[in-house]
């Protein structure tokens, strides 16, 4: 679509800005920034998708294996307070609209800041007894709780950006790139290798890279 066609209207003048502001004013450039963050956006998406898929569902296979059946619903795992209302605020929404309660559906329901939580300072004990076992076994002893931490706060930030459409193109987009793939090999070669075969994430981040517009962006270590 030629810029002039741009519906800045419709997109908001004030989301707009700050491409332009980027783009030292200049519309057309800012129109083509706006582009480029739409589809680093939507590249990012696949592997993002498939570290919470695989994520939630190897959280689930440690679980059942230490604590059995129902370990979600009947609420076997020691929850911290807070993690626990979340998970009470999920099984109230679905009784509200009558669905019967399992660990398969909430699975499914609950959101990757709820899996991510697994792996904060306060699950350390059971870091070190089941959590750990998240981690392939080749990579349990180089890879620590703090780790996956950090890359998980790091990848649910930009995710959240994604999911609320706002800007990315500012960030190390090669980090998180690097982050998200070796998440997931942590989890399962298997996925990884998988995933990489079949996204387009590095050849549009190569192309963002060489691009004359990188230029116009402001470099803010993500």
């Amino acid at each position: 679509m030629p810029s002039s066609e741009f519906p800045i209207a419709d997109i908001s003048k004030q989301r707009f800005e700050r491409y332009l502001q980027w783009a030292d004013g200049n519309y057309e450039q800012a129109v083509e920034l706006y582009l480029f963050n739409i589809q680093l956006s939507s590249e990012f998406y696949f592997p993002l998708q498939t570290l919470e898929v695989t994520l939630r569902n190897r959280i689930n296979q440690v679980m059942n294996e230490a604590y059995g059946d129902g370990w979600l619903t009947d609420k076997k795992f020691p929850f911290v307070r807070t993690h626990e209302s979340k998970l009470d605020k999920e099984i109230n929404s679905l009784r509200k609209i009558k669905l019967e309660v399992t660990d398969a559906i909430l699975i499914a329901q609950i959101n990757f800041s709820f899996w991510t939580s697994f792996f904060a300072n306060k699950y350390d004990p059971q870091w070190r007894v089941t959590l750990y076992k998240t981690i392939v076994p080749e990579q349990r002893s180089t890879i620590s709780r703090k780790i996956l931490e950090e890359k998980l706060e790091g990848l649910k930030k930009l995710r959240n950006r994604i999911a609320h459409h706002e800007p990315i193109i500012q960030f190390d987009l090669e980090c998180y790139y690097k982050d998200v793939f070796n998440l997931i090999f942590w989890i399962s070669p298997v996925c990884a290798n998988w995933c990489h075969s079949n996204s387009g994430l590095e050849s549009k981040i190569q192309q963002w890279q060489k691009s004359s517009l990188k230029n116009s962006s402001p470099r803010v270590q993500g």
